[in-house]
């Protein structure tokens, strides 16, 4: 049976809302003063729709033969065979490396929400990678368990 976790971004999310709301209510009441505005609105909504369905949400999930991790709707994602991976560990990510797809000191870090990672190294010469999760503990016993 797969493993299956996922986090949600709730920061990401509710950025987006507000921007979105507010937006909507300066480019509508601007439009009223000059009607080319808008049209900005039909741009920059959907923008900020798209950011919500592309990293609204990180899952991971963890078969026999492979860790998959995805954002969001599942456009932008990785997979890992557990063939590759030479030695795992949970890990804290320090505040400042923040939320999304970022290069580190440590190596590649997915995180979409809180600071709990699973850092994967391989066993070839490729930058380690870490996975943001909720529980740094089951994500490491489910991959352990079928490495």
């Amino acid at each position: 049976m797969d493993y299956k976790t996922s986090q949600i971004g709730w920061v990401i999310i509710g950025i987006c809302v507000v921007v979105i709301i507010g937006l909507s209510a300066f480019l509508v009441s601007l439009s009223e003063v000059d009607p080319t505005a808008l049209p900005a609105i039909y741009i920059m909504i959907p923008f900020f729709i798209l950011l919500i369905l592309l990293f609204g949400k990180l899952e991971t999930t963890v078969s026999q033969d492979r860790i998959v991790v995805k954002f969001g709707i599942g456009l932008i994602k990785k997979t890992i065979l557990l063939d590759e991976i030479k030695s795992i560990k949970k890990v804290k990510n320090s505040f400042w490396y923040g939320w999304g797809i970022r290069l580190t000191p440590h190596g590649w870090l997915w995180n979409i929400a809180g600071y709990e990672a699973l850092e994967i190294e391989y066993k070839t010469d490729r930058k380690n990678f870490r996975i943001g999760c909720s529980s740094n503990e089951e994500l490491h016993a489910a991959v352990k368990k079928r490495m």
